[in-house]
């Protein structure tokens, strides 16, 4: 068997400067990454879309509050479906708001935010469809 080659300090060099080169890659790429993420943030403001409430009412079931742009929806999940329940605009949602408070008595925690979106349902279901 030949001898194993010996490496030298040059060798080292070699590998820790490709070591060193890939780590500077890797890492300018993650903050390029993160910066264009929070570009978009700053240029369009808020997120076109968040989650204002999420409420479980069963073991797979969910109803979430999701603000999409100028718009509030709210939708029933569960693991194979997913049911707009209903929708507001920007507008209704402060009208409906305003009604809400006049006649919602005071509730606290998560409670607050589900209590007030089925004030609002039963509101727009009251006045009917224009």
């Amino acid at each position: 068997m030949a001898p194993a080659p010996a490496v030298g300090t040059a060798d080292w060099l070699s590998f820790a400067l490709s070591f060193l080169l890939v780590l500077t890659l890797l890492c300018a790429l993650y903050f390029f990454l993160r910066r264009m993420n929070s570009k978009r943030l700053m240029e369009g403001g808020e997120p076109e879309l968040e989650i204002v409430d999420s409420l479980a009412v069963g073991t797979r079931q969910r109803v979430v509050l999701l603000r999409v742009k100028d718009r509030e929806v709210l939708l029933g999940m569960t693991v194979q479906n997913i049911t707009p329940l209903a929708s507001w605009s920007a507008e209704e949602v402060a009208r409906l708001e305003a009604v809400r408070r006049s006649k919602a008595p005071a509730a606290t925690g998560q409670a607050k935010g589900l209590q007030g979106m089925l004030a609002l349902l039963a509101a727009k279901n009251r006045q009917g469809p224009k």
